[in-house]
């Protein structure tokens, strides 16, 4: 998004999926159904695993880069299910190297693919900034394989399921940016399957109608012609955030996301996950009504995540 941080993004990423995934999903049916869904995770409790995590955000002006390390342990909770709690132990941004304080290296994220664990996102309070876009993206990998996504409906190669959700998501602050909201639909495929792996393609997708808040007319126009606009920002010019009659940079435009999770067969576990979010941009300085506004500018800002197992 303009001028913003890539944590900022994915927060908004994952807040939709967790919505959609684990509050607005009946659960797999039964234990019966979720044993013979080839996707499903068997946990040992105790196994370790490690991630290797990189990201890349390019904006308009700015590209930044990422590398972080995360270790995991499967345990149960006070209920008994099963959980990973993963700890980061490395980070780098733009190529260099930042020491993680005491509150990051003791910052603690419990994911599960167990079809009875609904994910909450964590609590984030005090760990470094340049962490909380790692930590997001991770949970994104992991809400978009739980079960209740996916629903047992996929189960051989071709098997494809649509999850229609289409609800605003914001990321609003309500002082910088004013507005800034996205939706999204979700289709799923599996798309390959053998002995060792399978493979799964979660496509975040516009709905057939938008409900994001488009105040101005010509933020209705698409930026792609095949889908209506489902995302949108205004936040205040930069210059200007402590001048209540500023201009503001208002933005609108049309959003996806790709993710291919390659997993591992039988025990469930990723083996390597990517995420492809462009976001196609038109973009303009207005007055706080946006209908007095410059003249348009184009772009695209695009995400890629990559996340591998480690030895």
């Amino acid at each position: 998004m303009p001028n913003a941080q890539p944590r900022t993004l994915a927060l908004a990423l994952v807040c939709a999926v967790f919505h959609i995934s684990c509050t607005s999903q009946k659960r797999v049916a039964n234990d019966h159904d979720h044993n013979v869904t080839p996707l499903a995770r068997q946990y040992a409790e105790g196994e370790t695993t490690r991630y290797i995590m990189t990201g890349s955000n390019q904006g308009r002006e700015h590209t930044f880069n990422y590398t972080a390390h995360a270790e995991g342990i499967v345990k149960r909770d006070a209920n008994g299910r099963f959980i990973e709690e993963f700890r980061w132990t490395e980070l780098s941004f733009g190529g260099q190297k930042i020491p993680l304080d005491e509150s990051s290296l003791n910052f603690r994220q419990h994911l599960s693919l167990d079809p009875n664990v609904d994910m909450t996102p964590p609590d984030i309070t005090g760990i470094n900034p340049m962490l909380i876009g790692p930590v997001f993206d991770l949970m994104t990998f992991y809400v978009d394989l739980h079960p209740s996504l996916h629903q047992g409906r996929l189960k051989q190669v071709g098997d494809r399921t649509h999850v229609a959700h289409g609800q605003p998501n914001s990321w609003a602050d309500g002082t910088n940016v004013i507005i800034g909201q996205d939706c999204i639909d979700f289709d799923l495929t599996l798309q390959r399957m053998d002995e060792g792996v399978a493979v799964l393609n979660v496509r975040h997708v516009p709905p057939a109608e938008t409900s994001i808040e488009l105040p101005a007319k010509w933020m209705h126009e698409r930026v792609n012609p095949e889908s209506p606009n489902n995302w949108v920002q205004v936040q205040r010019a930069a210059a200007d955030k402590s001048n209540s009659g500023a201009q503001v940079v208002a933005a609108a435009g049309h959003e996806t996301f790709d993710v291919v999770l390659e997993i591992e067969r039988p025990s469930g576990r990723i083996i390597k996950a990517t995420m492809d979010n462009p976001v196609d941009v038109v973009q303009r300085h207005c007055d706080q009504s946006l209908n007095e506004c410059g003249e348009p500018v184009k772009y695209r800002i695009r995400r890629q995540i990559e996340l591998k197992r480690a030895p």
